[in-house]
């Protein structure tokens, strides 16, 4: 079910994105892709505040998100990441296309100590090397049971 909803997505994502880019501009968002959950998994707040626009639209249906600025997503990040004291991305599926991306994997660290290892997808819409969007689906159910109740 899961692996069904997120080949729709990336289905959708596909015929939904603009105009062709060339293989350089792929490459470019395949790196930035790849630098931007780099350094969230390096917890460098600064760094990553520089991948995004100053408004922004960065939603977790599944966490019950929506943030409208990247002052919001600032504060949010320092108050979350601070309860971490590991946090990895592995990204299983990373498909490209036009402006957006679409990234599917496992997020692994710690939470106030506690080990977790959870799915995640992630869609990114980039405008002039920023993010302008993000919604990010977490498993958020199997993240609790890992940590217990009390920690989020």
């Amino acid at each position: 079910m899961k692996r069904t909803l997120l080949t729709a997505c990336l289905l959708a994502l596909s015929v939904l994105a603009p105009g062709s880019r060339s293989s350089n501009d792929t490459e470019d968002l395949e790196a930035f892709v790849t630098e931007f959950f780099a350094a969230y998994g390096r917890m460098e707040v600064d760094r990553v505040e520089r991948f995004y626009a100053e408004s922004l639209s960065h939603e977790d249906p599944t966490g019950g998100l929506h943030l409208k600025s990247r002052a919001a997503l600032d504060v949010m990040w320092k108050q979350s990441l601070a309860t971490y004291t590991e946090l990895d991305w592995k990204i299983e599926t990373r498909v490209i296309q036009g402006d957006r991306a679409a990234v599917e994997g496992r997020v692994t660290g710690k939470i106030s100590g506690r080990p977790f290892d959870v799915r995640f997808a992630t869609f990114l819409f980039v405008k002039d090397s920023r993010v302008t969007r993000q919604i990010d689906y977490v498993d958020y159910a199997s993240l609790q049971k890992q940590i217990g109740a009390g920690g989020k």
